[in-house]
């Protein structure tokens, strides 16, 4: 489904069906968590053409030439048993006005699968988006059909039974039905039925809705919320029978690929539905729309626009294993990154490698960092309060408004379950930018800028145990390897404050204007400090808390570096010149610079030491360098206006080969 420019929406190819006979019962239709295997399917028992070998991406056309063809196919419905699939075809050209969808059928027998036949009912007039019901036995959908004699303007639910000998008569869901359209009906084990509509009291173009079954009717539809729908579009939705996520297309929103329909995945939280995240791996500069599960959750369908060489646009079916698609499929051994998303209080986690987000936690006000504690268990956010207004990109750097919330707390997130568990109150404490936590587990340590000072945190308790004075803007933290020694930037007094734990002795050290970005070395002899405002990086000595080098940053404004794993060379991001310089972390030469049409800010690089990780808040996205050279390999679009980085990695401390 799309909307702005492109009108294809408006004219939805519709579908048919001639069962033969279903297995009843108690199977979903598209039971996304493995139910029929539960209940003693066989996974086989589905044809090899559904079930493409090798752990990718890559979409494999459903049934090319029975199901996708040079039509427009871009709905479809399994029966439970996997044996009936019902789908939408029309002639004509995607995204223009087209001929009349109709519903058709294939049956797998043990030759294949037969050619489809238009079900009984359909042909006259505008057929689509079919769904089974969980027990196979009523197949909704949408039409233009009259009601009551009357010709419709805009497409409605429909429902029809399936009375063993064939198809019942189709019969209107009123109570559910607008002046405007309804899209995609999708029906979960206890009855409720979601569907899409552009109905006047959507927050949109397009929102998405459930009405929750009251004995043997519907009652008054609710939408989903701002949380899922926007002033943008969003339609087909798909719900599996449990109601565990949803799936839907989004269009117009800063983190598609295309500009009409990308796919999105939400879980359930405590307050209700959480915030969707793209499905990248499958989202390209085309359409994707109408997201189906296969009978036993192995696969995921959806329909994609396609452009053919010689111009013509028409849209099919394809599938994907569903594991490397879905977020709750992914592989929970793999690394993962968690970034800050400051402008909208969220903080991402996204799938190394792949480099999928998998999912989105709100946060508190305009976190700048995050920590990640020693067991990979949780994360933390310092809700700084101050961030630059939301904005779609691009944006000139010149334009950016910033606002003020409150702040003074600090956000814990489960990992394990990427719930928020609490939020810790910092007395005393206005603009706490940094944020670290202790190898050991039980502190934890944030900056407070207004009043020059760190708080020691009681981890356990949320409670301060210690105030460390520091000076004026204490902003950024890092810490040593053994925690013996943290140490606070000073942004407003230009210098680095390094507590030292063990005798409560903090030393002041003088650095350079607007001190800022922190690297601890891996001996843990010196850090790096980069001075924005001075355009410097200053190595101090932290035995003899002093400056022992100061030199140019190969750039304007850096703000953050890091070491490679390697402890060789250190990457320092200079925001206003749009750069990043590599140093020789002996001899303090640049080794090369990369150059960049958007400012860089936050870097994080992984311990495998083969790619370096950037944000880029004025597009919003993460960015993938290759370690050597610096060149992009790979985006994260979205995040909007991200900043820190934090590393989740797959092995745990229980683990026998968690590194020491």
């Amino acid at each position: 489904m799309t909307s702005g420019g492109d009108k294809s929406h408006e004219y939805w190819p519709r579908a048919t069906r001639k069962p033969e006979q279903f297995v009843g019962g108690v199977c979903s239709s598209l039971a996304g968590l493995g139910l029929i295997a539960a209940l003693g399917v066989a996974a086989d028992a589905f044809p090899q053409e559904l079930h493409p070998t090798g752990d990718h991406a890559d979409p494999v056309p459903f049934l090319p030439g029975i199901v996708s063809s040079q039509a427009i196919e871009d709905g479809g419905t399994f029966s439970p048993d996997g044996n009936t699939f019902v789908f939408a075809r029309r002639k004509g050209r995607w995204g223009s006005a087209s001929d009349p969808a109709a519903l058709f059928q294939t049956e797998r027998t043990t030759d294949g699968w037969t050619q489809p036949e238009r079900l009984s009912f359909s042909g006259r007039h505008d057929d689509g988006d079919p769904f089974f019901d969980p027990n196979g036995r009523q197949l909704f959908f949408t039409s233009l059909r009259p009601v009551n004699g009357e010709i419709r303007g805009a497409h409605d639910i429909w429902v029809v039974e399936w009375l063993h000998f064939g198809w019942g008569e189709p019969r209107h869901l009123g109570t559910v039905s607008s002046p405007g359209k309804e899209y995609s009906p999708v029906v979960t084990a206890d009855g409720s039925l979601y569907f899409a509509s552009d109905r006047n009291d959507g927050l949109g173009q397009g929102d998405l809705f459930v009405a929750r079954r009251v004995g043997d009717e519907y009652g008054a539809p609710q939408n989903l919320g701002a949380v899922i729908n926007s002033s943008k579009g969003e339609w087909n939705i798909f719900v599996p029978p449990d109601e565990a996520f949803l799936i839907f297309e989004a269009s117009e929103r800063a983190t598609n690929r295309s500009p009409s329909g990308d796919l999105y995945i939400s879980y359930p939280g405590s307050d209700g539905w959480g915030a969707p995240v793209p499905l990248t791996p499958v989202n390209t500069g085309a359409s994707e729309l109408n997201a189906r599960l296969s009978p036993d959750g192995e696969h995921l369908y959806f329909a994609r626009s396609i452009t053919e060489p010689g111009g013509h646009r028409h849209a099919s079916l394809f599938h994907v294993p569903a594991s490397t698609v879905l977020p709750h499929l992914a592989d929970a051994g793999r690394d993962r990154v968690v970034a800050v998303a400051r402008s909208v209080h969220e903080i991402w986690i996204v799938e190394a490698g792949t480099w999928r987000p998998l999912r989105r936690v709100t946060v508190g006000h305009g976190p700048h960092e995050i920590a990640i504690s020693s067991d990979g268990r949780f994360a933390y956010t310092a809700n700084y309060g101050v961030f630059p207004e939301p904005h779609e990109p691009p944006i000139p750097s010149g334009s950016i408004i910033w606002l003020e919330e409150p702040s003074g707390t600090i956000s814990e997130i489960d990992l394990t379950d990427y719930a928020k568990r609490r939020v810790i109150t910092v007395p005393e404490c206005r603009r706490n930018h940094g944020i670290l936590a202790s190898r050991d587990g039980s502190r934890l340590w944030t900056t407070c800028e207004d009043e020059g000072t760190v708080q020691e945190i009681d981890r356990n308790s949320g409670t301060v145990v210690r105030t460390w004075p520091t000076a004026a803007g204490s902003h950024s933290l890092a810490a040593t390897a053994d925690d013996s020694i943290v140490i606070a930037a000073n942004t407003d007094a230009g210098s680095v404050s390094l507590i030292r734990r063990h005798d409560g002795r903090v030393d002041e050290v003088p650095t350079g204007r607007g001190a800022e970005g922190l690297a601890v070395a891996a001996d843990g002899a010196t850090v790096w400090v980069s001075n924005p405002q001075d355009g410097t990086i200053s190595v101090v000595d932290l035995t003899e808390s002093r400056v022992s080098h100061t030199f140019s940053s190969g750039g304007r404004f850096p703000v953050k570096l890091a070491f490679t794993p390697d402890g060789r060379a250190v990457w320092v991001v200079n925001t206003f010149s749009r750069s990043v310089a590599v140093f020789d972390a002996n001899t303090h030469e640049i080794l090369w610079t990369r150059e960049f049409d958007t400012p860089p800010l936050g870097v994080l690089i992984p311990p495998d030491g083969e790619v370096a990780l950037v944000t880029f808040p004025r597009r919003n996205e993460l960015a993938v360098l290759n370690l050597a050279t610096g060149e992009v390999l790979e985006t994260v679009p979205g995040i909007i206006e991200a900043d820190g980085l934090g590393w989740l990695s797959g092995k745990r401390p229980s683990d026998p080969e968690f590194p020491p």
